[in-house]
């Protein structure tokens, strides 16, 4: 059996999903005991950055970051899309900032015109 303390520090190193294996009335599937079973949620969830990781990896500064937010710099097409999970608790979804980055590529230019 598992121990709710067990639960609770395990749910804090690597978010999880209680499935319930409790059977359903008039249902065809068998319970395994009603035992609760935890399952990895991290497949199944985009990866959210913060503004402080996302500067570390791109090495964009937090301030231009921050800027890029304002309603100005967005009405310009500037920066990139945000999740903001509240006022000052903002997030960076990781196709977003894939797409950021390969809309950014530049090829070599071709030196045979030369």
């Amino acid at each position: 059996m598992l121990s709710m303390g067990w639960v609770a520090a395990a749910a804090v190193r690597e978010p999880v999903r209680l499935a319930d294996s409790w059977p359903s009335y008039g249902s065809s599937w068998g319970s395994t005991g009603g035992a609760a079973y935890l399952f990895d949620m991290s497949a199944d969830r985009p990866r959210l950055w913060t503004a402080q990781k996302l500067a570390d990896y791109t090495g964009i500064p937090i301030r231009t970051l921050a800027d890029w937010r304002t309603e100005r710099a967005r009405s310009r097409g500037l920066g990139l899309p945000f999740v903001a999970l509240s006022a000052h608790n903002v997030r960076y979804r990781d196709e977003d900032i894939e797409a950021f980055i390969a809309g950014r590529i530049v090829a070599p230019m071709d030196r045979a015109a030369d």
